[in-house]
């Protein structure tokens, strides 16, 4: 698969400060072109909110709906790859959220958004338009992130998760995972209250988002440059063993580890680095 040039992209990030740093991991800015024709992106266990500052992108969460998205867009928990598909250059704004934490933000059960792609006024209102507004009038990516940040902190009003679950969670995806009959046991819950306290402010169940925590720490985890010991990392990222990392893999981003990793390599090239947008899957027609 040959390398594409790449044309000129900006992509700046920021981490937020104070209680929003608490429900956000990242605020990102994209502008141009990207080179190739599409992309999948896959899931790693985090709710993401993107504004578009530019012409429409098409999109299509994990159960297929695909939609031409104008203002913005919410991404709740996928169990597969969601397709994103610029009509023209990109110019957006996204939030990635801290896992189990957006619900604070967005103010709505995440088992709502759970393998869709939902516009962005669907949930907010006129409410998403004034952050448009707000963040579109700005003249650098840097301005727009701050106005960003200072929004969404004005905007941390629902109730959190409460602290027993957040903790249980917490421990949920380690290596190896915890019980979860454990767990309920040392916060004090039925296995069913706890299923249904992960699919209200998560998305999903349990083993489930076992599964997809384990899908987001293998990527990153990948050396995009050199040789992979897939063996030795499906160990090392609490799989049985290889096998067992290839069929995760291929279930749950629709294409096998090779695959993946060749894709990336063609279209992003020497630049790229371990840990570098690892859910991003570049797609070339023709």
């Amino acid at each position: 698969m040959p390398v594409v040039t790449m044309p000129p992209f900006s992509f700046v990030t920021h981490r937020p400060t104070g209680r929003l740093g608490e429900h956000v991991e990242l605020l990102w800015h994209a502008q141009g072109q990207i080179g190739y024709s599409h992309e999948h992106i896959l899931p790693t266990g985090a709710a993401v909110l993107v504004v578009n500052l530019g012409p429409p992108i098409r999109t299509a969460g994990a159960r297929g709906d695909v939609a031409v998205q104008r203002r913005g867009w919410v991404c709740g928990m996928q169990t597969g790859a969601m397709h994103n598909e610029p009509l023209a250059q990109t110019h957006a704004l996204g939030v990635i959220f801290a896992p189990h934490r957006a619900h604070a933000v967005l103010g709505l059960p995440l088992c709502e958004l759970t393998d869709r792609v939902v516009a962005l006024d669907q949930i907010w209102g006129r409410a998403a338009d004034d952050l448009r507004e707000r963040v579109g009038v700005e003249r650098t990516a840097w301005a727009r992130l701050r106005v960003a940040e200072a929004w969404l902190q004005a905007r941390v009003e629902a109730e959190p998760a409460p602290r027993a679950l957040d903790v249980a969670l917490r421990q949920l995806c380690g290596i190896p995972p915890r019980s979860i009959r454990a767990l309920c046991r040392e916060v004090g819950v039925s296995h069913k209250h706890f299923i249904d306290r992960c699919k209200h402010f998560v998305g999903l169940p349990p083993q489930q988002i076992i599964r997809i925590q384990r899908l987001g720490r293998t990527l990153a985890a990948i050396d995009p440059q050199g040789p992979v010991r897939w063996a030795e990392l499906a160990v090392a990222q609490g799989f049985c063993d290889q096998s067992h990392l290839s069929r995760e893999f291929r279930r749950l981003a629709g294409l096998s580890p090779g695959e993946y990793l060749a894709r990336r390599r063609a279209v992003f090239g020497p630049q790229l680095r371990a840990g570098q947008s690892p859910a991003f899957v570049p797609f070339v027609d023709g």
